[in-house]
């Protein structure tokens, strides 16, 4: 199943937000949430917020059919609950999903597969 990975560094003093928020779309949103990611293709969501030596990141796997029309999904949706997802995002990461996630510069330094088939 495709996915969509996103790690960020947490911003300074919004770990706790952060649990409040997943709190949230858990709890008193989550029939909207669920909604919203069928609407969009989404799967399946993961989000682990994991603790380093001298900061903290935030990693989300979104597991989605088509990971780009997912993204534009969420970025152009006018339904309440994406855009007060937008704004949550916004303020959590200081990212906005209309910035492009595609020009990101990264590199592919190692990849591997213990089944023996071409990666």
């Amino acid at each position: 199943m495709p996915q969509i990975q996103i790690i960020c560094p947490l911003r300074l003093g919004t770990q706790e937000r952060w649990r409040r928020f997943c709190q949230t779309v858990e709890g008193s949103r989550r029939d909207q949430f669920e909604a919203s990611c069928r609407q969009m293709g989404i799967t399946g969501v993961h989000i682990w917020l994991m603790h380093l030596h001298c900061n903290e990141l935030m990693l989300m796997t979104l597991n989605t059919v088509e990971p780009m029309q997912t993204l534009q999904e969420l970025e152009n949706s006018e339904r309440p609950f994406d855009s007060w997802l937008r704004e949550q995002i916004h303020a959590l990461f200081g990212w906005s999903v209309q910035d492009p996630l595609l020009n990101w510069q990264s590199d592919l330094v190692l990849t591997w597969s213990g089944d023996g088939l071409p990666t």
